[in-house]
């Protein structure tokens, strides 16, 4: 599997663009792809998980 591929199908199946992501997150956009290059820790993926579920869940209101 590639770097963070769980992260980035998150993104996709939520419907979501990796800028509102970034946003969310407190990064440019561009900051957010270089991120996603190398592997992150496991605490980082986690958070940025939890920063998808609550985007998703703004956006559907």
């Amino acid at each position: 599997m590639k770097r963070n591929q769980d992260i980035k199908n998150a993104i996709k199946n939520a419907g979501l663009s990796n800028w509102k992501v970034a946003e969310s997150l407190g990064v440019h956009e561009n900051t957010f792809y270089r991120m996603l290059r190398y592997e992150l820790s496991q605490e980082y993926q986690e958070k940025i998980m939890k920063i998808i579920e609550g985007v998703r869940s703004t956006q559907n209101e």
